[in-house]
């Protein structure tokens, strides 16, 4: 039972540091990346933009969030194993709540950008260049978040064992 419970939490923090390093990879893909190829032939009208596009870049989080997921069963079930109902929960609470904080950070920054990316009176973005600024921002942003919501959530399974 002891190798099994230490396997698990070894596993388990594997499993996190790979998640952090899916999201910090993900953020950082969408912050060099997809800014180069927003304006290719022309840029997108601003509501299009925002409205679809924006929020899209957040499906590149998914791998993270599915890792992350798989890393927090695999500590509860270490939890389980050696009986720290307390562990446990303060990492679903801060699975829970954590992620919700970073979906709110996520959606205010959209919308801050959507209020200040600069506009001609066409609705379309100025040859461009504010709106890549933007997307590379986007992505810093989404970079930080994730790095943060799964750094935070290794460093809960690294106390004392």
């Amino acid at each position: 039972m002891r190798m099994l419970a230490r396997f698990l939490l070894i596993a388990s923090r594997f499993i996190a540091i790979v998640a952090m390093v899916a999201g910090v990879g993900a953020g950082l893909i969408e912050a060099t990346v997809a800014s180069a190829f927003v304006c290719v032939d022309s840029c997108p009208v601003p509501f299009t933009y925002f409205a679809n596009q924006g929020p899209s870049a957040v499906k590149e989080m998914t791998p993270c969030v599915v890792i992350e997921a798989l890393a927090l069963i695999t500590f509860l079930t270490y939890c389980a194993a050696t009986r720290q109902p307390r562990r446990a929960a303060i990492a679903l609470l801060f699975f829970l709540v954590g992620g919700l904080v970073g979906f709110v950070a996520l959606n205010a920054f959209l919308q801050h950008g959507q209020a200040s990316v600069p506009l001609t009176f066409d609705d379309y973005f100025p040859d461009g260049r504010s709106l890549e600024a933007w997307v590379s921002q986007w992505g810093l942003a989404l970079m930080v978040v994730a790095g943060i919501w799964t750094g935070a959530l290794a460093y809960l399974q690294w106390p004392a064992e």
